[in-house]
């Protein structure tokens, strides 16, 4: 887009810059901290936005549009439309950086809630995970400890029964 021969046609790139993102797309970060775009139903994912496209179309309409009004108009209107005064061009400007770096800080914020839950659902998870592994443990550890328990009343009652049965061989003994 050539800023100073299209300005009636920068609507289309402040609209673009403002666009929201389709429902099934969210921003995502790479590594290095580049911005890309993922679709959570159909798993693709693209570094430009979802709407680029739309956009990029809109503007080759309007600009044919405005390409064919530039041409009806008188020889010297088309052979040198007037450009915008400086100040106003470098206040768009000024603007369109402006709603960038805002579009921009708007998605890296919601990057970051979506991280934010992503990781408390995991936090979640794991400390389930780990009370189901510790409830575990501890059954498993009164079970054993149970058996334990079972073997050695078998034994107790095991020596008694051979102590009782001495007691009464001797006291046999005795008697005779």
């Amino acid at each position: 887009m050539d800023l100073e021969k299209e300005k009636d046609l920068m609507w289309i790139a402040r609209e673009g810059l403002k666009a929201p993102l389709p429902e099934q797309w969210k921003p995502c970060k790479t590594p290095a901290g580049d911005i890309y775009y993922f679709n959570f139903s159909s798993g693709d994912s693209i570094w430009d936005h979802p709407c680029d496209e739309h956009y990029r179309k809109l503007y080759q309409d309007e600009k044919e549009k405005w390409q064919k009004k530039q041409a009806s108009a008188s020889a010297a209107i088309a052979a040198k439309p007037s450009p915008a005064p400086k100040s106003e061009f470098e206040a768009e400007c000024a603007q369109l950086r402006a709603e960038q770096r805002q579009r921009l800080s708007e998605l890296r914020a919601e990057l970051e809630r979506e991280e934010r839950a992503a990781q408390h659902k995991l936090t979640l998870a794991s400390k389930q995970a780990m009370e189901e592994f510790k409830r575990h443990m501890e059954s498993k550890a009164e079970r054993e400890r149970e058996e334990v328990v079972a073997v050695q009343r078998k034994q107790l009652d095991e020596v008694e029964a051979a102590h009782k049965a001495r007691l009464d061989a001797l006291r046999a003994q005795q008697q005779e």
